[in-house]
């Protein structure tokens, strides 16, 4: 189970030394190699709200247990 940063967001916000986020840079990969029409899905959970606000366009999973689980148990709520 991943262990929290203590900063106020979750960790895809992170910033990277670019500036863009965690996120914000696999969105920009998976569009260069599918386009801007891929359909993403993101499973969320902890201060899922910042996320969705962050990134609309995409698809959304809610991991209801993600404080008590881990990353494959967010991978199979995708999947069903």
């Amino acid at each position: 189970m991943g262990t929290r940063l203590g900063r106020p967001f979750p960790k895809p916000l992170t910033p990277l030394v670019d500036g863009r986020t965690i996120m914000q840079q696999q969105i920009e990969n998976i569009e260069k190699v599918f386009g801007d029409k891929a359909r993403i899905s993101i499973v969320v959970g902890f201060k899922m709200e910042m996320i969705m606000e962050t990134f609309p366009r995409c698809l959304y999973i809610y991991n209801e247990e993600y404080d008590q689980t881990n990353t494959s148990k967010s991978l199979m709520r995708a999947l069903a």
